[in-house]
């Protein structure tokens, strides 16, 4: 029974029910600064277990799996369940520079946007981007990200969609002000700012505070996953 699971409480259910309409990708830093500290495996831990929650809600014949993708691997990751995530996490490591930007249009809205719109005429259902941060872009342009945004946005528009069809949440894994700041930038910047909604937790000290607790870290996640749907909402 739902209510019986972690996330079965009447508000998260609602929550729950917004996230299993989307399509949910998740865009995981791996340059080079996420080797310090352990925290690529933070990341992964966290990523794994985002994976198990749009799921609960689905059905056998409707299950959508959560895609994970990365700023500079190739590696693509299609979950189904959790252990996807950590069977294929093992074959990434953290190198090269930060090209957020660049990572997010040819490896994310290229295929589930642009692509797919060139191609099918039509998007199966909305997307939900969840990015993670380490560092602000040091490997190509500092707008790059929010022009494939705008980008993106204006696809949507020509082929008759709303804008908010493709939501992104942004956070930042650590306290690197640069970082925090980049985040603040794409957040205020009006050209993004209805689509765009970055979340105050810094990943590595929210997940150190709750991973013993498995059903306050689904709620975290879970809350986190869907603000910027919750905000449309409100």
């Amino acid at each position: 029974k739902m209510h019986d699971r972690p996330l079965g409480a009447p508000g998260l259910i609602e929550r729950l029910v917004r996230l299993a309409m989307n399509q949910v990708v998740i865009y995981c830093d791996d340059s080079s600064s996420m080797e310090d500290g352990g925290l690529f495996d933070i990341q992964g831990d966290v990523v794994e277990k985002m994976a198990q929650i749009p799921g609960q809600l689905r059905f056998r014949n409707n299950n959508v799996p959560v895609e994970v993708r990365f700023i500079n691997s190739y590696v693509t990751i299609r979950a189904y369940k959790d252990k996807d995530v950590r069977d294929a996490w093992r074959h990434v490591r953290p190198r090269g520079g930060n090209k957020i930007g660049t990572g997010l249009r040819t490896k994310i809205l290229a295929p589930f946007v642009f692509d797919a719109l060139r191609q099918n005429g039509r998007l199966d259902r909305p997307l939900l981007v969840n990015v993670f941060t380490d560092y602000c872009p040091d490997a190509e342009a500092r707008d790059t990200f929010k022009e494939a945004i705008v980008e993106c946005k204006q696809m949507l528009h020509i082929r008759g969609y709303r804008p908010t069809h493709v939501l992104f949440t942004i956070s930042s894994v650590t306290n690197d002000q640069s970082a925090r700041q980049f985040l603040d930038e794409l957040q205020s910047d009006p050209k993004i700012s209805d689509v765009v909604c970055s979340t105050s937790d810094r990943l590595k000290f929210k997940y150190n505070k709750v991973q013993s607790s498995e059903d306050e870290l689904h709620r975290w996640l879970l809350q986190s996953m869907t603000t910027p749907i919750m905000r449309l909402e409100g």
